[in-house]
């Protein structure tokens, strides 16, 4: 059974950096086959990535990060929902008319950030 109250650590630590007059703007890039030496603020120089750049120069960057999986699906369940991909068995490589994976009553990182006041979207996949 999927443990449905497992805390999501970096949805507390950036809601722990609030500022009592605003929340400050929280922009999560999740992309496959992204690798942190790959954007200019954390050293590429083999490559121009100026509006990244332009994004990291005004907020703050963070150095490390950890994968759940080594694959896209796995991995943004891990991500959104604070949980190990392996504890459920439908956290695997999806196509894009599969069911739902992640059940609506499960806490997720949007879910805190908008009980925290914030309006969350997201693009893509």
């Amino acid at each position: 059974m999927v443990k449905k109250t497992t805390p999501l650590v970096l949805a507390a630590l950036l809601l722990g950096f609030q500022s009592k007059a605003q929340n400050p703007n929280v922009l999560l890039i999740v992309a496959d086959d992204l690798g942190l030496g790959d954007v200019g603020a954390y050293g590429n120089d083999f490559g121009l990535t100026p509006h990244l750049d332009t994004l990291a120069s005004q907020g703050l960057l963070m150095r490390n990060g950890y994968a759940t999986s080594a694959t896209s699906t796995p991995s943004r369940y891990g991500i959104f929902t604070g949980m190990y991909p392996w504890t459920n068995p439908m956290a695997h490589i999806l196509a894009g008319n599969d069911p739902l994976i992640i059940a609506p009553d499960l806490p997720t990182m949007p879910k805190m950030f908008q009980e925290a006041g914030y309006a969350t979207s997201a693009v893509g996949k």
